[in-house]
């Protein structure tokens, strides 16, 4: 081979060298943006989680107050119940 073909095939090696490289710098930045969504992803995911937790939590304590205010009913009407019935008795 010739001095010039040598540098051509050099140079086009080069050149092939560059084109990988980019498109590897390209490939490589859109992992990293597919990666970026996918953490904002789940961060909403968690947010959403969390909010649905603490709704549930408040669904729970408004459920224990109606449980709590049944029972003391319940109750105010045993004994007023058993107290005519006892009295009905004498």
């Amino acid at each position: 081979m010739n001095k010039s073909n040598e540098n051509f095939y050099q140079n086009g090696f080069n050149l092939d060298k560059g084109n990988q490289a980019a498109k590897l710098a390209v490939i490589g930045g859109v992992i990293t943006i597919l990666g970026d969504a996918i953490s904002t992803l789940a961060a909403v995911l968690a947010l959403e989680e969390a909010t649905q937790e603490k709704d549930d939590n408040n669904e729970i304590k408004d459920m224990q107050k109606q449980i709590n205010y049944l029972t003391t009913e319940l109750n105010t009407l045993k004994n007023s119940s058993g107290k005519k019935n006892h009295n009905h008795g004498i």
